[in-house]
């Protein structure tokens, strides 16, 4: 009884040296090899950040009819891209704008600007953040609808089934200029939030309607 039992542990080791063998070969393998590219393995979750926060077509030539088109027209003069980065930019998206604007009467509006590739309820979702990490959590009796002042300037902000934009200046905003600007840069656009600030006063929320602004009660 003693010899199969020699026979069968010869077996396992021989097998194990197969095994062996085969690990080594392997690891020096990967070794020699070229090492991956991380990004090539990483998630392609549509939140990762995107480098560029203006895509190239978006040069000042082409930009300064949009603003200037008829029923638009906020006679923009000039144009001076913005290179900070902000919230949004950590999202993906299509299309991005972040500008410094004068217009023919000196007055400064700075327009940010985000198109997303994605549903609206994400574009929600995106705005949900932006909208907490600007506000709320400076002041956490803050919430959709409430009527605070939410800065020092003048702001207005959309939030489509597809894009968010948000501009401010020390001077007026006229909404419906810039509700006219996105229906004519964005095809099949609904508004989901419109929120309009005059400097010193609280904001208000509105819902477009039949080309009309609708207070939405506080």
């Amino acid at each position: 009884m003693i010899a199969p039992k020699i026979q069968i542990l010869t077996w396992i080791n021989y097998l194990s040296v197969i095994l062996l063998v085969f690990v080594f070969d392997s690891c020096s393998g990967n070794k020699s090899g070229k090492m991956k590219d991380l990004e090539s393995i990483r998630s392609k979750s549509p939140y990762h950040h995107h480098s560029d926060s203006i895509t190239p077509e978006n040069n000042i030539d082409t930009l300064l009819p949009n603003y200037n088109q008829d029923s638009v027209e906020l006679g923009i003069i000039a144009i001076e891209i913005d290179t900070n980065k902000y919230f949004l930019n950590q999202f993906a998206f299509k299309k991005a704008l972040q500008l410094n604007l004068t217009d023919s009467k000196s007055h400064f509006y700075h327009h940010r600007f985000w198109q997303m590739n994605v549903d609206s309820n994400v574009v929600k979702n995106n705005f949900y953040n932006w909208f907490d990490r600007e506000f709320c959590q400076r002041n956490l009796d803050i919430k959709m609808y409430s009527r605070f002042n939410l800065t020092s300037s003048n702001l207005l902000f959309f939030c489509t089934n597809q894009s968010i934009h948000v501009i401010e200046s020390t001077d007026k905003i006229n909404p419906m200029k810039w509700i006219q600007y996105i229906m004519r840069t964005e095809k099949n656009v609904t508004f989901s939030y419109i929120c309009h600030q005059t400097k010193n006063r609280p904001a208000l929320w509105y819902a477009y309607h039949k080309n009309k602004l609708i207070l939405i009660p506080a």
